[in-house]
């Protein structure tokens, strides 16, 4: 609930019978009541026209001045969403280093630009230059809810470097801001088995599969840290599980047959 505090816990109280209704039965009276509405508040809808050419198939892009984008953020900035669609759009990685660094050259100060270039430096498997720009980030006062990304990312980077102890201290960091992400359990699980805590690499894996069911990468983790404390009852269990799951996982089919010998 706490997520929702600003409905729940704010001082206004609108009545249903005080909201406005849409409704009728012609769609196009819906849209001009819509239009109608938000003009009462000072909105302004504009409409562009993106029809294809060759389709022909009618379309329409709306856009309200003042109104949140329609991506799952608070935060109003068209920088933010340029940069989403950028690296959406740009594949070659190169080219999206060239276009996120123009792009900061216009928004010096934009956290998010420092943030996809170190997660572009960590796709094209350079760390330690994307742990500069990660820690650039951190710096500039992101927004509390991106710091679960920022924190995975550099948990991400410091395992690929061998530093599994910083790895640990920063995904500690992550999971206080949010303790669901299965990306950063199991980057947790690999650290602790990389510094032979196989009890906490365990706890781990066993959230990563509590959070996301279907990882047959989790629950051949699970098996293999098992069989690291001598449970092959455990890990034969879950690495069945995880071959179920993902056949692919050779390693995980290799110890399997270990066990059952």
């Amino acid at each position: 609930m706490e997520e929702v505090d600003y409905v729940t816990e704010t001082p206004d109280t609108v009545t249903v019978q005080e909201m406005v209704n849409l409704a009728d039965n012609n769609i196009r009276m819906e849209i001009e009541n819509c239009i109608a509405a938000l003009n009462k508040i000072g909105l302004e809808v504009l409409m562009i026209d993106v029809t294809h050419s060759g389709l022909e198939i009618p379309a329409l892009y709306t856009i309200i001045p003042g109104a949140h984008f329609r991506e799952r953020s608070m935060i109003k900035d068209v920088g933010l969403f340029a940069a989403k669609l950028l690296v959406e759009r740009v594949s070659d990685s190169e080219l999206l280093e060239e276009k996120l660094s123009q792009m900061e050259q216009l928004l010096p100060e934009a956290y998010y630009l420092e943030f996809y270039r170190g997660r572009n430096f960590s796709d094209m498997g350079f760390p330690e230059s994307a742990l500069h720009h990660f820690e650039r980030t951190l710096q500039m006062q992101p927004e509390a809810e991106d710091l679960p990304y920022i924190y995975s990312y550099m948990g991400k980077c410091l395992k690929d470097l061998g530093k599994y102890n910083e790895a640990i201290d920063v995904l500690g960091k992550g999971l206080a801001e949010d303790e669901e992400r299965p990306d950063m359990h199991n980057t947790l699980g690999v650290c602790f088995f990389k510094t032979q805590e196989y009890e906490q690499a365990i706890k781990h894996f066993r959230r990563a599969v509590d959070l996301n069911p279907a990882s047959g990468i989790d629950y051949a983790n699970l098996g293999v840290n098992y069989h690291k404390l001598g449970n092959n009852t455990m890990a034969a269990e879950f690495l069945t599980l995880a071959l179920t799951l993902d056949p692919s996982l050779d390693f995980a089919r290799d110890l399997l047959a270990g066990i059952d010998k």
